[in-house]
């Protein structure tokens, strides 16, 4: 049975890199001809906006934002936006402050009463309204005008510079791990998302137990125990046969095996490591 033993993604936090976004000027124009946004548009917008990702696939910058808990999870990211949800997604992206009730609760209904205090949400709307491209520029930019958001964005620009200098480091020692060690088996690269590392190892059977490559899982927990802000994703694969079912809890297992021995030596904090099974 042939495993890809560990593909870790270091990925950037808060902010992910991409090349394939359009130009400001056609996302304007895109979303003012939008008469109702969808939850995957506004998120990839206003994240944007709030420095805190930039995607060019809204559907991936619509589940960070579910994650996060800034949007139901009971929403669709093709499901049309309301201005009650598009605010607590406003809110909680550029770490707005409210009064007492918000900020106990950060729901919804809070989320818009603070935005129409401050003004941001204006004339005569309701929370359960669906939202225009046009509104939500609107509301964006209100935010971006205020002085306590504009401090906020300057230093989380700040912080995003230094990560990507942490990140290019990791790139390098990672890659010099691999070629020093000689593992052929071993893959590095640099994507949009952050740092892939994939070690690939081959058994027969059961789950393998990670501590057969200690040595290595231990120069990684050197190198991740460097950098900040950081979130992990180890996902366990395999090619062999049986059912979907079989699989799926195998490769899961496996993942989980080795999340459990990163946490546990230090590497990373249980809730910024995140397992995922995969099959091949």
């Amino acid at each position: 049975m042939k495993f890809r033993l560990l593909f870790i993604s270091l990925l950037l936090v808060p902010v992910f890199l991409s090349a394939q976004l359009l130009s400001p000027a056609e996302e304007f124009e895109k979303l003012l001809n939008t008469k109702i946004v969808t939850y995957a548009q506004a998120s990839r917008f206003v994240l944007e906006a709030a420095e805190v990702m930039i995607v060019s696939d809204p559907n991936e910058a619509f589940r960070y934002a579910v994650n996060q808990g800034w949007l139901p999870k009971r929403a669709g990211p093709g499901d049309l936006a309301k201005l009650n949800h598009i605010s607590r997604l406003l809110m909680r992206s550029f770490d707005a402050k409210g009064g007492l009730f918000y900020s106990m609760t950060k729901g919804s209904r809070y989320s818009y009463h603070e935005l129409k205090y401050m003004n941001v949400v204006q004339g005569r709307v309701d929370a359960t309204m669906y939202v225009s491209g046009e509104r939500l520029i609107f509301y964006v930019n209100r935010l971006l005008a205020r002085p306590e958001i504009k401090d906020t964005l300057e230093k989380r620009r700040i912080a995003n510079e230094k990560l990507r200098v942490w990140i290019d480091t990791a790139y390098i020692e990672l890659s010099d791990i691999v070629e020093s060690r000689a593992m052929a088996s071993a893959f590095v690269q640099m994507t949009y998302r952050g740092v892939l590392l994939t070690l690939n190892d081959s058994h027969v059977g059961s789950v393998v137990n990670p501590n057969n490559e200690m040595g290595s899982l231990q120069e990684i927990v050197r190198i991740l125990s460097t950098i900040p802000d950081i979130r992990v994703l180890v996902v366990g694969q395999t090619s062999a046969g049986g059912t979907d079912v079989y699989l799926f809890g195998l490769s899961n297992e496996k993942a989980r095996s080795v999340a459990d021995l990163l946490v546990s030596l230090g590497a990373i904090e249980t809730n910024d490591v995140a397992i995922n099974g995969d099959r091949r």
